[in-house]
């Protein structure tokens, strides 16, 4: 039996990928995978999902988001009602664009199993196709992979490894739509340091632009409104970094205790 169950987001209108991805999968000996059909926002305004808060994205991000951005955060919501609907412990939500390894769910099972090895999980997402690490703490080795603490989560959902309690933190936390999903995930687990990642990474991505977070382009920007673009984005890159160096902190001094 399966250690994890695996949620493949996809468009309708794009067989292709579900196509590419299946026999990738099925190659790895995992044809029992869960299509979720993406949310589709290319051609459709952010106000019209209702879940999507306009003057917090402004504050946030200094600008508006996309009919995509919204649809494809809507998207991994949908992917992670399902996984707490299954009863599942573990469940891998990919991207249509993900790329496995040879290895790739080998080493998913090796790491629920060192996981289990440990007791309870202390974390709430595994980045499994994340390629580089900031303010992060080796924590095991899992073969020829290395398992880190990641105090800084990467802006990347192309594979996610995520527990129960994770998705359900995370559907309990969610207040709005402000920014996109992959900001999203920085905030919410990098607040409480709950996030893992694994090097080499298990995932890349095909290459392929992402079919799900396309939207038409919007007007061009004044400069009044590139500048506050400009003041928002660096205000959370300085309170992303000061958050991802505190968890660093935080966690090597309850280690030396």
């Amino acid at each position: 039996m399966a250690s994890f169950e695996i949620y493949l987001i996809n468009l309708d209108d794009s067989p292709d990928r579900l196509a590419a991805l299946s026999e990738a999968l099925a190659g790895l000996g995992r044809s029992d995978f869960h299509r979720i059909a993406a949310v589709d926002g290319r051609k459709r305004p952010p106000e019209s999902f209702r879940e999507y808060d306009r003057a917090a994205s402004l504050s946030e991000m200094g600008r508006e988001l996309h009919g995509g951005e919204v649809a494809c955060f809507l998207s991994h919501m949908a992917a992670l009602r399902a996984f707490l609907d299954s009863g599942a412990d573990y469940a891998l939500v990919l991207e249509d664009d993900a790329a496995p390894t040879p290895d790739a769910l080998a080493v998913c099972d090796r790491l629920i199993a060192w996981q289990a090895g440990r007791g309870v999980p202390d974390w709430m997402i595994a980045q499994v196709a994340n390629p580089r690490l900031k303010y992060a703490t080796q924590v095991g080795e899992i073969g020829n992979h290395s398992v880190y603490r990641s105090h800084y989560i990467a802006m990347l959902a192309t594979a996610v490894l995520w527990t129960r309690a994770g998705a359900e933190h995370f559907l309990a936390t969610f207040r709005g739509i402000d920014c996109p999903y992959d900001n999203y995930l920085r905030r919410v687990f990098a607040r409480v340091d709950a996030g893992i990642a694994v090097l080499p990474p298990l995932f890349s991505t095909t290459g392929a632009d992402s079919d799900i977070g396309k939207s038409q382009a919007g007007a061009k920007r004044s400069t009044a409104a590139r500048r506050f673009y400009t003041l928002r984005r660096l205000r959370r890159l300085i309170r992303d970094n000061w958050r991802g160096r505190t968890n660093a902190r935080n966690w090597a001094g309850r280690r030396q205790k």
